[in-house]
């Protein structure tokens, strides 16, 4: 291999062209920076090419780079509104690192934004398999089922997030919500079921008191 070729010279030249890709977003140049973007993935994977045989600690360090700069191409695709291939670079982001937390949370939000509420839910489901971005996931899901009316699932998981941190005052919001649509507001509280408007606001009582002494 020639000089310019060897693992070394071309993380450097990723970290040149990240730099570059930097200065480009911060002065508005949005076709620049996406080409020089562009450029980095491609070198990254002569730079993952160049690194088989490795340790596994060196190989995912580079892997989760290749993650990265794809997930940056994801956002760009986004912003212009060329949501296929924002699609395509999100999943080329998880072939290199499969437990991608940010790639796997805004693929989520791209699906459900579209209305691919089963893909949505999949790559939710995926994240709190594995440990990660929870509140974001589990917000998500809960979401998922409330557009596709599975009230007791979603009430289940907003429930879920409250107990865990009772002053999250947007997933307090949204279970009123549903329990409001589900038409059980008023309802009297029954043995074992999670979907009981009282508790929920009694838990709101509760925050809002917490809050008022934290401020």
């Amino acid at each position: 291999l020639g000089d310019a070729e060897t693992a070394e010279n071309l993380q450097t030249k990723v970290k040149l062209l990240q730099l570059e890709a930097r200065v480009h977003r911060q002065a508005g140049a949005s076709d620049e920076y996406a080409r020089a973007l562009l450029e980095a993935r491609g070198v990254q994977a002569k730079v993952l090419g160049r690194l088989r045989g490795e340790g596994p600690e060196m190989l995912q360090q580079h892997k989760s780079l290749a993650a990265r700069l794809c997930s940056e191409l994801a956002r760009h695709s986004e912003q212009h509104k060329n949501y296929a291939e924002a699609l395509r670079y999100y999943g080329e982001a998880l072939k290199h690192d499969e437990k991608h937390a940010e790639a796997m949370a805004s693929l989520a939000r791209l699906h459900m934004d579209r209305e691919e509420l089963e893909d949505a839910r999949k790559q939710c489901q995926a994240l709190l398999k594995n440990d990660l971005e929870t509140e974001k996931a589990t917000m998500m899901l809960a979401d998922i089922m409330f557009r596709s009316n599975e009230f007791d699932e979603a009430i289940r998981y907003f429930a879920q997030m409250l107990e865990q941190r009772p002053t999250n005052y947007p997933a307090l919001e949204q279970l009123i919500l549903l329990v409001r649509r589900a038409g059980r507001l008023n309802e009297e509280p029954k043995g074992g079921r999670l979907a009981e408007a009282p508790r929920f606001l009694r838990l709101a009582e509760r925050s809002s008191a917490r809050a008022a002494l934290d401020a």
